[in-house]
């Protein structure tokens, strides 16, 4: 399993926030992941956006600890790609911003050589695969900040039982928590 503690840069994209935030642990991401996290342009506009609803309001947190930093903008040579990726995203009816955060992050972690990236969609974990970057989704690394110490088994489940469809349940996570654990070659 990647690992985001043993990156020295991780990029996120927005997902990670969003269920930190429902399980009011964002300090605590913060904490474990302050010097090497960051995130492009584009999350930090819809990390923003998502400030201002009642349901995310704690993710002003974000903007008042000054964390985590952004990139700069993706550079020329990857706003071809990223448009080119946008319009391949796109379903019917949906805004063209709709998996903006998602393609920026992957094209920037490849092109800075990010260790990991922590994302979660399902067009974000494809276009991930396909340039060779590694990945982590959120339930992962909040199975590897339990297994860490850095948050309770009963706060590492909350992230994970968030992050994770609803059949999904503590003996996963629980399973998650011993391949975390089991030696890497």
């Amino acid at each position: 399993m990647n690992r985001a503690r043993a990156a020295t840069l991780v990029l996120l994209d927005a997902s990670p926030f969003y269920r930190f935030c429902e399980a009011r642990l964002l300090p605590i991401l913060a904490e474990y992941l302050r010097g090497n996290a960051r995130i492009t342009p584009e999350v930090a506009t819809e990390l923003r956006r998502g400030a201002r609803s009642s349901r995310h309001a704690g993710l002003r947190y974000l903007e008042l600890a000054g964390w985590p930093p952004e990139t700069s903008a993706l550079p020329a040579e990857l706003q071809r790609p990223f448009l080119d990726y946008s319009r391949a995203a796109r379903q019917k009816d949906e805004p063209t911003s709709r998996h903006a955060g998602e393609i920026a992050t992957v094209l920037m972690a490849a092109h800075l050589g990010a260790g990991v990236i922590v994302i979660d969609d399902l067009f974000g974990k494809r276009l991930a695969r396909d340039r060779g970057v590694p990945r982590l989704s959120t339930a992962q690394l909040a199975v590897e900040m339990f297994t860490e110490g850095e948050l309770t088994e009963g706060d590492g489940y909350r992230v994970f039982d968030l992050s994770t469809p609803t059949e999904a349940g503590p003996r996963d996570f629980a399973r998650a928590c011993e391949r975390a654990r089991a030696p890497r070659d």
